[in-house]
């Protein structure tokens, strides 16, 4: 059954169609208490390119200024807008109205942009001159009122070089302790064509290049192929803490190349990990329908990567297929899912009719399901929703219209309350073109605005690691996650340095089941006080068992929440109490 979405001023239409019986209609549809009809103001001329969702509800999209035909301007900047949660500007944020800009050179063009814990605002992208100077890495840190943060880099911003004269930076995520990963190409060149190699980087908390990261004094890692073109698309932090990087793999040795799949894998350091992910290619023909015997792919791309609560990735890649009996082109979407060895688990892909066809480009994971977005051929907006374990497919909510066309869809992520935010660019009716930054309702997935109380939340930490958080508010919960081995004995100490929290510690294993738990504790050499301390020994077979075999290491939960507050599901983020706030450190240790 299909339900209709009018807009007030009657100018768009969408639907939402169901198909299996457990779809909630109401999930996937326009918010209309966002800015009345579901979009934000849109910005002239700005194609938005990725947005982060605060703690407190406000939202922050960045992008680039475009000209008549496209492209970026030169001498533009990164542009950073931030919305308040009913989708207006947020008159607080940069010059007053709501939008700032970051200038590094020429042309500048951000691709992600993440909140610290801290609330402020992390932007990566490329910045290129005319000059002499080429392309770099670009990355800048603001302050939660949009000013510069001088203390990163001493004024804000940052350019990183990796190599050559044509550096392109693809994504970026945020480490528990503030370092800062960045992927993606450096091109290399050859009297035959330019080669694309991967790089994965780091920098610092303060901004300044890692040197220590990659193990060859430049802060920075690569991999080459004679073979193929690496373009980096996504990355994410494994459970183990490794660092996995998605490519595409291609070829200049054909006209129409249908790319592969290639997976890298990091250590901590930088260094490539061992193991089957290593280097790891997969043919995406091997997930295709006998639908796909009758012509050939003509492109193939991957675009996302997730890590879900399991451990297992989520990948989601486009394709162009030539349809011989009809000679359509027919534009799809692939997910396949990989448990952490590299074994695939499920995949499918969706084409909605060769008449009306489309492609999504970003992937968030919210309450079991995997959400993705993108754009169909006729410049609309489409929303997919798949079952994270199955990856059936549940539901497509598609925004067409009589008012934006030539769609370009960038990224979708989820707030503090399950609601979807999708992003990007659009040419309107009087063919100018401008932002797109729009909210669907979702599946309800926090009592309240916490954005790491779910395992599906957390940050990956170290054994050794020390890491400062606060429980902002009585509902507040801080879930970390940890690898520990097979008899490792760890400590957990938590203080709070004269701030009023009386905190809570809970450990959990990958089950979401609490296998030990403290209230007040006292490490060596301290006084018994209101913080937890405690110190467990690993040895219990069951916890390293992953449903595929029984490993020597394991993937753990820590939370820390506010006494009064220890009742909560790690699974979901429900089922919070009331309980004290306050700024905390946690430090653990293998002893």
């Amino acid at each position: 059954m299909d339900q209709s979405i009018r807009q007030a001023a009657g100018l768009r239409l969408g639907w939402v169609e169901a198909l299996e019986g457990r779809t909630l209609l109401s999930v996937g549809t326009l918010d209309r208490s966002f800015d009345g009809d579901g979009f934000a103001a849109a910005l002239p001329w700005v194609e938005f390119t990725a947005i982060a969702a605060q703690a407190d509800g406000k939202i922050v999209a960045v992008g680039t200024e475009l000209d008549v035909d496209r492209t970026v301007t030169p001498d533009k900047n990164f542009i950073v807008a931030r919305f308040t949660d009913d989708g207006k500007l947020d008159t607080t944020f940069g010059y007053g109205d709501g939008i700032t800009n970051v200038d590094f050179r020429d042309d500048d063009f951000p691709v992600a942009v993440a909140i610290t814990p801290q609330g402020k605002i992390v932007i990566a992208g490329s910045t290129n001159s005319t000059f002499d100077v080429g392309r770099d890495w670009a990355v800048a840190r603001l302050n939660a009122n949009g000013s510069p943060d001088n203390s990163f880099s001493g004024d804000g911003k940052v350019t990183f070089h990796v190599g050559t004269a044509n550096d392109t930076l693809t994504a970026m995520t945020l480490q528990a302790d503030g370092k800062i990963l960045l992927t993606g190409t450096s091109f290399v060149e050859t009297p035959d064509a330019d080669t694309a190699r991967l790089v994965l980087g780091r920098l610092t908390a303060n901004g300044e290049i890692d040197k220590a990261f990659g193990g060859l004094g430049t802060g920075y890692n690569t991999i080459s192929s004679s073979t193929y073109n690496l373009v980096p698309s996504s990355m994410v932090i494994m459970n183990d803490g490794k660092t996995a990087v998605l490519s595409t793999a291609k070829t200049n040795s054909r006209e129409f190349d249908e790319g592969l799949i290639h997976i890298a894998t990091f250590n901590t350091n930088g260094t490539r990990a061992d193991g089957p992910l290593r280097g790891k290619l997969i043919d995406p023909a091997l997930f295709y329908s006998d639908d796909f015997t009758f012509g050939f792919v003509l492109q193939f791309s991957t675009n996302d990567l997730i890590v879900l609560p399991s451990g297992n990735l989520a990948i989601n890649s486009s394709l162009d297929y030539y349809h011989n009996w009809s000679a359509d082109v027919i534009k799809t979407d692939l997910l396949v899912t990989l448990d952490p060895y590299g074994r695939a688990i499920n995949s499918a892909y969706t084409t909605i009719g060769r008449n009306f066809t489309a492609e999504t480009t970003s992937m968030v994971y919210s309450g079991g399901d995997l959400w993705t977005a993108g754009k169909t051929d006729n410049g609309g907006m489409i929303i997919h929703r798949y079952d994270a374990a199955t990856l059936v497919g549940s539901q497509w909510t598609y925004i067409g219209d009589v008012y934006y066309y030539n769609t370009e869809i960038h990224d979708i992520t989820v707030d503090r309350t399950g609601r979807l935010l999708i992003a990007g660019g659009s040419y309107n009716l009087g063919f100018d073109f401008e932002s797109v930054l729009f909210r669907l309702n979702g599946l309800p997935v926090s009592a309240g605005p916490d954005a790491d109380d779910q395992f599906s939340e957390s940050n990956y930490i170290s054994t050794s690691a020390l890491v400062s958080g606060a429980i902002s508010n009585s509902r507040d919960v801080s879930v970390y996650r940890f690898v520990a081995a097979r008899r490792d004995r760890i400590s957990f100490d938590v203080d709070t340095n004269g701030s009023p929290l009386d905190g809570y510690l809970r450990l959990f294993n990958y089950r979401g089941e609490e296998i030990a738990s403290n209230d007040n504790g006292a490490a060596p050499g301290e006084i018994l006080h209101r913080s937890p301390y405690l110190e467990y020994y690993f040895v219990q077979d069951d916890n390293f068992f992953n449903g595929l075999d029984t490993k020597d290491e394991s993937v753990f939960f820590v939370a820390i929440s506010g006494k009064g507050n220890q009742n909560f599901d790690p699974m979901t983020g429900l089922g919070d109490g009331i309980g004290s706030t306050g700024a905390f450190t946690l430090q653990m240790r293998v002893i």
